[in-house]
C-alpha cells in the first residue's frame, strides 16, 4: 500500500462507501456477510469477481485478489463456500448491477471491507500524515526563529524565543522568505513499520505582513506559504501545501518578555503534485500564549524593554497552544501543545537553537472508536549567517536576502492507542534561507 499515492487513498475513501452502499440498496440485500482471510484467492477468468470460495483442488488460472471477500451464504474456517440456489440468484443480481465495471467495483468492495474490518488502520494513515507535517512545521518555525544578525521579522514564528515573537511592529511590514531544506528522512510515509528511508527536499516560499492595530497593544500578522514535499524514493509521500495564517497577538510596548496571548486561524490545503488536485483541507483555530526570558552575555536577565534584541544573547521561553482542528476528509480533533525552546547567539555569524514540541491530540469519535495521540519532537539547529564581505558588502547582502545556512536534526515520535498510528521519524540535513523586507 505504501506504493499507492496517499492522495489516491484519500479519494478512494470518499467514493468507496457510496459505491458499496448504493449497490447493496439496489440489490435489496437483507444480509451482507464479510469474511476476512489472510491468504490470496485465485479464481478462474469465467467467474472473475464472483463471491466464490477457495478450493485447493480447483485452482484455475485467472487473476489474484486480496484475501478479503464479501460472500453470500455460510463458510466455515478452511472450508469451501456452501452456496445455496437463492444465494446464486443474489450473486447474479449483484454482479448484473456492477456490469462492465465489475473489476473496479470489486476492488472498491474489497477496500471498504478492509476498512470495516480494521477502521483504525485506514484512519491512522490520514492522521499520521498530518502529525508528520505538524512536526515539519515546528522545524520550520525553529529555523525561521533563529537569532539572526539582522533585526527580526515580527510575527513570523510562533516560538517564544524568536526575537520578534513579542515585539510590536513599529510600522507596517511586508516580507518575502524562502527556505530550501535538503535532508534525510527515515520514514517518508510515517508508517508504523516499513517506511521508506530517503532523501527529502521541501522548499517553501512565504509572503507575510505585520502591523500594529492603531491605538491598541495588539499586533496583526498574516502570511501565506507554498510548500512542495519531494522524495527521492517515495512518490506516494509527495504532496504540495498552501498554508495561509492570520494571528492577532497582545504585545507589550514596554516589555517584549511579558506574557503575550494570541488567537490565530490557519487553514491548509493539500494537493497532489504539482498543485493538481485538492485532496484534503483542514482549518486550525489556535488560542495560546508566549513567554520569553532574555539574558545578556554574562547570563544576567535583560531589563524590560520594548526591544531587547541587541542586548540579548541567550533566550529561554515556552509557547502554549490550545487547538481545534476541522478537517475534510475527517477526522477532526482537539489538541494541547507545549513548546519550550532556547536559543543562543554564539557570535556575530553563528547561532544555535533547541526546541521541543509536545502535543496531546484527541480525535473525533468514528464508529464508536476514538483515537488519541501523544507526539514528542525535539529539534536542534545550528545557523551560519553568510558574512556580508562574501557577498560584496551590506547592500549586496540585502539584495541577496541576507542568506544563511542552517544545519538541523530532529526526531519525531508518535504514541497512540491505535497501533497503526505509532511511528518514528528522524530528520537530519541542512537548509538555505533568505528574506527580503519591504
Amino acid at each position: 500500500m505504501k506504493r499507492v499515492p496517499f492522495a489516491a487513498i484519500e479519494r478512494l475513501a470518499k467514493v468507496v462507501p457510496d459505491l458499496v452502499y448504493d449497490a447493496i440498496e439496489h440489490c435489496g440485500l437483507a444480509r451482507l456477510t464479510i469474511d476476512a482471510d489472510g491468504s490470496a484467492v485465485r479464481t478462474a477468468v469465467r467467474v472473475e469477481a464472483a463471491a466464490r470460495g477457495y478450493k485447493r483442488f480447483r485452482r484455475a488460472s485467472g487473476c489474484y485478489c486480496l484475501g478479503v471477500w464479501a460472500g453470500l451464504g455460510r463458510r466455515g474456517r478452511g472450508e469451501p463456500v456452501e452456496t445455496r440456489t437463492g444465494s446464486r440468484r443474489l450473486q447474479r443480481r449483484f454482479m448484473s448491477v456492477l456490469g462492465p465495471l465489475r473489476r473496479r467495483c470489486l476492488i472498491a468492495l474489497l477496500g471498504i471491507a478492509s476498512t470495516l474490518i480494521n477502521p483504525p488502520s485506514a484512519r491512522a494513515q490520514t492522521t499520521n500524515q498530518d502529525t508528520s507535517d505538524d512536526g515539519q512545521a515546528f522545524l520550520f518555525d525553529l529555523l525561521y526563529g533563529m537569532p539572526d544578525r539582522e533585526e527580526p521579522l515580527v510575527g513570523d514564528s510562533q516560538l517564544a524565543t524568536d526575537p520578534g515573537a513579542e515585539q510590536q511592529a513599529p510600522r507596517p511590514l511586508f516580507y518575502f522568505r524562502t527556505l530550501a531544506p535538503l535532508n534525510y528522512n527515515s520514514n517518508a510515509e510515517a508508517l508504523s513499520s516499513g517506511g521508506t528511508r530517503t532523501a527529502e527536499g521541501s522548499p517553501e516560499v512565504r509572503l507575510g505582513f505585520a502591523s500594529q492595530v492603531p491605538d491598541l497593544p495588539l499586533r496583526f500578522s498574516a502570511s501565506v506559504a507554498l510548500e512542495f514535499d519531494r522524495f527521492v524514493s517515495s512518490n506516494s509521500a509527495e504532496f504540495d501545501k498552501i498554508r495561509p495564517r492570520a494571528q492577532l497577538q497582545y504585545v507589550d510596548a514596554e516589555d517584549d518578555q511579558a506574557f503575550s496571548p494570541f488567537v490565530g486561524f490557519s487553514p491548509r490545503l493539500d494537493f497532489t503534485p504539482t498543485l493538481d488536485d485538492n485532496t484534503a483541507t483542514r482549518y486550525d483555530l489556535n488560542v495560546g500564549m508566549n513567554k520569553a526570558f532574555n539574558f545578556d552575555g554574562e547570563f544576567n536577565r535583560v531589563p524590560a524593554s520594548g526591544n531587547t534584541f541587541a542586548a540579548s544573547r541567550l533566550r529561554l521561553g515556552f509557547t502554549l497552544i490550545g487547538q481545534r482542528r476541522f478537517r475534510e476528509p475527517s477526522p477532526a480533533s482537539y489538541a494541547l501543545i507545549l513548546a519550550p525552546s532556547v536559543s543562543y547567539r554564539i557570535s556575530e555569524d553563528w547561532s544555535a537553537a533547541l526546541g521541543i514540541e509536545a502535543t496531546q491530540r484527541w480525535f473525533e469519535r468514528i464508529s464508536n472508536t476514538a483515537q488519541e495521540n501523544f507526539t514528542l519532537e525535539p529539534v536542534a539547529a545550528l545557523e551560519y549567517d553568510i558574512p556580508e564581505s562574501w557577498l560584496g558588502g551590506a547592500e549586496m547582502a540585502r539584495w541577496f536576502g541576507r542568506p544563511a545556512v542552517d544545519f538541523f536534526g530532529a526526531v519525531e515520535r508518535n504514541w497512540s492507542n491505535f497501533s497503526s498510528a505509532r511511528f518514528t521519524q528522524v530528520y537530519a540535513g541542512f537548509a538555505f534561507k533568505a528574506a527580503w523586507r519591504f
